[in-house]
């Protein structure tokens, strides 16, 4: 399947689907150091986020089409989400989960009290809500079926509206370009928007995966980002490689490696192996003398992958020379989200 949400305006169904991904997307982003997995149509939830410490996020996502002028369902949606929301705090065993309310209408309860309070992006829990707002739920909250924790509750709006995939998906793209741009000093144009496809297929795919126990963990989460940085740059460093091999190898890299099991502990094994590599050259050539060496070490993760021995050996020092290229980024992203 492609990268994109096929015809997300084609049905509500899946402009709802898109909006829920989206939403996950931002949420993973606020928690994104305590993150431990995320996992869309989850168990009890739309979306389900595990943090340090098993701790919980439970987040119901509802978008209306029209957002911007079109009122009349958001009562109803308000009030399916609190249903599931608390069913899901009465079945919890989690004492601190937290529980969302996630909506694209700038007019969450229909009051204009809180119509003038949202602008962009915003978090508002329970207690920042005016006092009109916080009476509106209190009342719903009379009814059991809609109890949930309010000391523990937030409404989350975004802008997500038009027909204009960029126009539309403008918030989350930002945001994204904004945790490329911070997480790794080799960012460049065209990342962010990268890194986004790949989540949303991600998270669109497991979404579509019966045993809701299954989540996307945060390597796997933070795996792509990877694979963008060391992705083939516009370099000499392969002249040993025959051009017509390398253009195999540059149609095969992305999937080959994504089929390589314990893709960390791969990425680990070489940048120890190469602190611990002995080479008396120039520190500009030691990762290219390192892949002409030390090669024959790893080859054998892609061996039942790639079938014809000088492209596998080739491969193997492509991968080993990119991954090296990009080793500090490698070990800032690790420090700096607790992989």
């Amino acid at each position: 399947m492609s990268l994109e949400i096929p015809n997300r305006c084609a049905s509500r169904v899946f402009f709802g689907l898109a909006f829920q991904v989206d939403a996950a997307i931002l949420l993973m982003l606020r928690h994104i150091c305590e993150l431990q997995g995320i996992r869309l149509e989850g168990k009890r939830e739309d979306i389900e986020l595990t943090l340090a410490n098993d701790k919980k996020i439970y987040a119901q996502a509802k978008a209306v089409v029209k957002a911007n002028n079109d009122f009349r369902s958001v009562r109803r949606n308000l009030c399916k989400s609190l249903k599931t929301l608390a069913e899901a705090a009465k079945n919890s065993t989690e004492k601190d989960a937290r529980y969302i309310y996630v909506t694209n209408s700038p007019n969450p309860l229909k009051e204009e009290t809180l119509m003038r309070l949202i602008k962009d992006e915003t978090l508002l829990p329970f207690d920042s809500l005016p006092a009109e707002s916080q009476n509106t739920l209190l009342q719903l909250m009379l009814r059991p079926e809609y109890q949930v924790p309010l000391d523990r509750f937030s409404i989350y709006y975004f802008p997500y509206v038009t027909d204009d995939d960029k126009e539309r998906e403008k918030i989350v793209r930002n945001e994204v370009e904004k945790f490329v741009n911070k997480i790794s000093e080799y960012a460049k144009a065209g990342m962010g928007e990268d890194l986004l496809k790949r989540w949303q297929k991600e998270l669109f795919d497991s979404a579509m995966i019966y045993n809701k126990g299954v989540i996307v963990s945060k390597k796997d989460v933070i795996w792509p980002l990877i694979m963008i940085l060391t992705q083939f740059p516009d370099s000499d460093m392969y002249e040993d490689i025959e051009e017509e091999i390398l253009d195999v190898i540059e149609q095969i890299y992305s999937e080959t490696l994504n089929q390589c099991v314990e893709r960390w502990e791969f990425i680990t094994q070489i940048l120890y192996d190469y602190n611990t590599f002995t080479y008396k050259g120039p520190p500009r050539t030691r990762h290219i003398a390192f892949s002409q060496q030390k090669w024959p070490d790893y080859i054998d993760r892609f061996k039942p992958i790639i079938k014809d021995n000088e492209i596998c050996e080739a491969f193997t020092k492509v991968v080993l020379m990119n991954v090296l290229r990009r080793r500090r980024a490698i070990t800032s992203i690790k420090q700096k989200l607790h992989i």
